[in-house]
């Protein structure tokens, strides 16, 4: 990477975290002593990273890791646990329907491919980590059709409903009525929404209080979607989606 890019800013309060990695606490001086930092741009740096609870000062003034490491590290973990329980069920959707699964969740306004059984063939150009925006995807739409208004609103007004094909929702009225369509069904579709030539068909999987932050998903050639059976499609997917939750939030504290 050019040197350019790297603002020092950003490069010192990393340095500041690192430390963290071999201590629990550290004050003001030993920080200082550790980095031989200017004392008030260091004094800056701390105050911004505490105020954004990356960094978190007790009673005595030592400063130690804040709860937003906490909450990003249990994030990881959670995404990684899931991962691990669908990949077996995911490989039983793709033999027994040769299409190609997706699992999905939502951050912030876009979606994530978490992961991704491929059915062998020709198919979506999508890899783990791939962000897409909900509105076209019916890994999205499942999650979406979910949340609260509020919510909804907040990813219309930030991916614009972009048409990526002339099958696109891109009128908000049309959208809401096809949210309210999935959760009365309790699935979703994407017929050449993002791609024009594939589709594919979406469930929601639900934690114990019926809120909804993955979904799971069959994809492939529009063409091939004509000759599947959309029901059993369905039936397969909710089957998964079931055994999933019920797997991941056995004995879970998520």
């Amino acid at each position: 990477m050019h040197e350019k890019y790297i603002l020092n800013t950003v490069e010192n309060s990393l340095k500041i975290l690192k430390l963290f990695k071999n201590n629990k606490k550290l004050s003001f001086s030993q920080i200082q002593d550790e980095l031989n930092m200017n004392k008030t741009t260091l004094y800056r740096l701390l105050c911004t990273l505490e105020a954004d609870n990356f960094l978190h000062r007790n009673k005595q003034k030592f400063y130690e890791l804040g709860i937003e490491f906490f909450l990003i590290r249990k994030n990881f973990f959670k995404l990684d646990k899931i991962k691990n329980i669908s990949k077996p069920i995911m490989k039983k959707l793709v033999k027994n329907t040769e299409l190609t699964a997706h699992l999905a969740y939502l951050e912030g306004n876009n979606i994530f491919y978490l992961d991704k059984v491929s059915a062998g063939k020709i198919e979506l150009n999508t890899e783990v980590g791939t962000k897409i925006p909900p509105h076209c995807t019916a890994a999205g739409k499942a999650i979406l059709a979910y949340k609260s208004k509020e919510k909804i609103n907040d990813v219309i007004k930030n991916n614009n409903l972009h048409e990526y094909t002339q099958n696109t929702i891109t009128d908000y009225k049309e959208l809401i009525a096809h949210l309210e369509s999935t959760k009365k069904r309790g699935y979703s579709t994407d017929f050449s929404e993002h791609n024009r030539h594939f589709s594919c068909i979406a469930v929601p999987i639900f934690d114990p209080k019926k809120e909804v932050k993955n979904s799971i998903s069959l994809s492939g050639l529009s063409v091939e979607f004509k000759n599947k059976d959309k029901n059993s499609l369905v039936n397969l997917l909710k089957e998964a989606a079931n055994q999933i939750s019920n797997e991941f939030y056995k004995n879970s504290t998520y």
